[in-house]
């Protein structure tokens, strides 16, 4: 999810993507999302990923296809 929200970020010219957990016991298990992406700690709760310096990539076990739309 996150690696396809930078890729449409940085395809409408977002340079810098900032990220916030909200600690709550439904959230414990993405407690190190942003930091296992990467991102830089701002805070306790904001992360931050420069979009031009690295790349956020998709999980090797989620395969992206792009399909085409019928025309009719």
């Amino acid at each position: 999810m996150i690696a396809f929200i930078a890729e449409f970020a940085k395809k409408r010219g977002v340079n810098t993507l900032i990220g916030e957990y909200i600690p709550t016991a439904k959230n414990k298990p993405a407690a190190d999302m942003y930091e296992k992406h990467k991102f830089k700690k701002i805070d306790d709760t904001l992360f931050s990923a420069e979009l031009e310096k690295q790349k956020i990539g998709y999980p090797l076990y989620i395969k992206l296809a792009i399909l085409e739309k019928a025309n009719g």
